[in-house]
């Protein structure tokens, strides 16, 4: 080959050498190795802090016991419930209040109760409200009390939105000021347990109110002791009531309805209401009693009415119900004007010593009972409006 000059223009295209060539596929090699080696260190340091971020994050998003403060939080949260006696919050106010009502509150365990211990005027133990928002859920029992204070509940949730407390095991609440449970404003409360409620209020024990549509669900017995004046067990205005079984110790009325509608399903020896005022009080709403497999029976002692309906109130029992009345001039049943009826189809005793007490009062729609047995000291069935029907079907 000749010698001709390697590089020549001709025109505006510019031939390289292979040595140039060479050249700068080199310093492009060195520049996409540089590069590659930037992105790859921009990544892997964007990995490293988004895990610390998350680490940092889900440590925060997880809290144990004890608390002495109380929980707030604008975030997802988990209380982790440590053994005992290392269970517990303790606080002077609100012990559980969320910020948001997009925060869920979990609750883990492992079948140790967690135990809320508040003190202080309106210091409530879980409280959702229009300042306390969010869900609650527990797989672990809940054991909580708010003595010591005014106006205090151990459980308030009456949001203004939808409030809800879900528990999977048993509720023990106890109060000396106030309700031990308020339910109100299309919120719900589910007990998959039992419920226990002990109280000096002269409050209801369990209060729901007549605002929105809400639920109240015992998926277990309900056992109830109030020493308070004239405190009832359950008070209901609207919305859903439910309890598997009940056992109610109280000063005031066993039930008082005035509106919505309260199921019972009585079971084993939780099937009593032993009541200083009226056992059951329909005043409007809708009472209903249901037996199963291990009882068939509700069993009402009160110093009043075993069973009072009024103003277009009903009462429904498949259930037989055993009355002993201590109060003069009381009645097992009394049904007052306004379209109110009973109907007990699975029969109704009523005992009495008292002066002037009677069996069965009919001065409404209807009474239909599926058989009788009354010993008292005044009027067996005493009618003044409406039908009664007494069949010789069921218990008495």
């Amino acid at each position: 080959m000749c010698d001709l000059p390697v590089r020549f223009a001709i025109g505006q295209v510019h031939i390289l050498s292979s040595s140039e060539i060479s050249e700068r596929d080199g310093v492009n090699i060195m520049k996409r190795i540089v590069e590659n080696l930037y992105n790859a260190a921009v990544i892997l340091t964007a990995t490293i802090l988004l895990s610390l971020f998350c680490i940092q994050a889900c440590a925060e998003n997880i809290i144990a016991t004890p608390l002495t403060n109380k929980v707030d939080a604008s975030h997802d949260l988990t209380i982790s419930v440590d053994k005992s006696p290392n269970n517990t919050i303790s606080v002077s106010e609100v012990a559980v209040c969320l910020s948001s009502s997009d925060v869920t509150l979990n609750i883990s365990g492992d079948g140790v109760p967690l135990v809320i211990k508040t003190s202080g005027n309106d210091a409530d133990g879980i409280k959702i409200s229009s300042d306390c928002s969010g869900k609650i859920i527990s797989n672990t029992g809940l054991s909580i009390d708010s003595t010591g204070g005014n106006s205090t509940n151990a459980i308030d949730i009456e949001s203004v939105t939808v409030g809800n407390l879900y528990v999977s095991g048993d509720v023990k609440a106890h109060t000396d000021s106030a309700s031990a449970i308020y339910l109100n404003n299309n919120s719900s409360i589910d007990i998959n347990g039992n419920l226990g409620i002990k109280t000096s209020s002269t409050k209801p024990a369990i209060l729901i109110g007549d605002v929105g549509t809400h639920d109240f669900t015992v998926e277990g017995s309900t056992e109830i002791k109030t020493t308070g004046s004239g405190s009832s067990g359950l008070a209901i205005a609207g919305g859903t009531a439910s309890m598997g079984g009940l056992s109610f110790n109280v000063a005031g009325n066993g039930i008082n309805s005035a509106g919505g509608s309260t199921d019972i399903t009585v079971s084993g020896d939780y099937n009593k209401i032993k009541a200083g005022g009226t056992g059951i009080s329909v005043d409007k709403g809708i009472v209903t009693v249901k037996k199963n497999a291990s009882s068939d029976e509700l069993v009402i002692n009160s110093g009043k009415d075993g069973v009072y309906v009024t103003k277009g109130g009903k009462f429904a029992s498949d259930a037989s119900v055993d009355v002993a009345l201590t109060g003069i001039g009381s009645y097992g049943v009394r049904v007052m004007p306004g379209s109110s009826a009973a109907g007990i189809s699975g029969g109704l005793k009523v005992s009495s010593t008292a002066l002037s007490s009677g069996g069965i009062y009919n001065e409404g729609d209807a009474i239909k009972v599926g058989g009788v047995s009354i010993d008292v000291q005044g009027p067996g069935v005493n009618t003044f409006g409406g039908t009664t029907t007494i069949t010789t079907a069921g218990n008495g």
